[in-house]
């Protein structure tokens, strides 16, 4: 019976990950819904060293526009504080809109955002807008150099601990009456599954900070495995009330039969 249960379980999370295996793509929504700004995908720009951002700015039907559109840049700083503002009334040789930044602006290494507004100068109607987060490090490389061990030992400190709650369902017995152990060791197997999804979470933490490679696809098998967690959590508490049921029924049955 519990190496079914368990077989059980681990079908359900394979099916799972069929079920809800979709692909996320990070996209950023534009605003004033009659312009898409294609911006510079970079992340990470070099400390005191001058910055050239190029955008080009397309209408509804994906025609580039090259005049009568005025984009104008904004830059802050980590802490929210306004350090650069400037406008272009025309993109540069009818190509693209590029700004073009002093490094001094960039002098500590950090946090920054842009935010680009561009807006149609004759009628005022269309518009759209980009809001981009990077960030300025010494080589303009991502070389932080960040502790994730406190963030691994915890997550092999749950990963015993959820060892522990399957054993614990699978062999000790918690008491003589049948339903008090059958509930008990089930909460044993869901308290379990839950901690997995939430180490699985902390893993992806980690990996987001230390920018390892794959994060898109190590996002996607986070998401399958969360559903399939919680999945198998919602069957185990159904299956433990309908099993509590019948264990109650049984021994009224038997109760009666043993009077009789």
């Amino acid at each position: 019976m519990k190496f079914k249960l368990l077989l059980f379980i681990c079908i359900l999370l394979v099916l799972s990950s069929f079920a809800f295996a979709v692909k996320y793509e990070t996209t950023l929504v534009q605003g004033g819904g009659m312009y898409d700004i294609e911006y510079p995908k970079l992340s990470y720009y070099e400390q005191n060293v001058d910055i050239g951002l190029s955008f080009y700015v397309l209408n509804i039907t994906g025609i580039v526009l090259y005049s009568n559109v005025t984009c104008e840049l904004e830059i802050y700083n980590s802490t929210g504080n306004h350090i650069y503002k400037t406008k272009l009334y025309g993109s540069n040789d009818n190509d693209d809109y590029t700004f073009n930044i002093s490094g001094r602006n960039f002098s500590i290494v950090g946090d920054y955002y842009y935010k680009v507004y561009c807006e149609n100068n004759l009628t005022k109607q269309a518009a759209g807008f980009v809001s981009i987060p990077f960030k300025v490090t010494p080589d303009g490389e991502p070389n932080d150099n960040l502790d994730t061990t406190s963030g691994v030992s915890l997550s092999l400190f749950l990963f015993i601990i959820i060892g522990g709650l399957f054993a614990l369902g699978l062999k000790f017995e918690f008491s003589e009456n049948i339903i008090t152990q059958l509930i008990l060791r089930r909460c044993c197997f869901v308290i379990g599954i839950w901690m997995m999804t939430y180490t699985t979470t902390i893993m992806m933490t980690i990996a987001d900070a230390a920018s390892l490679p794959l994060l898109g696809e190590m996002k996607t098998l986070m998401f399958i495995f969360g559903w399939a967690g919680y999945s198998a959590m919602v069957y185990l508490v159904v299956k433990t009330v309908f099993d509590v049921v019948k264990n109650y029924n049984n021994m009224m049955l038997n109760k009666r039969m043993s009077d009789d």
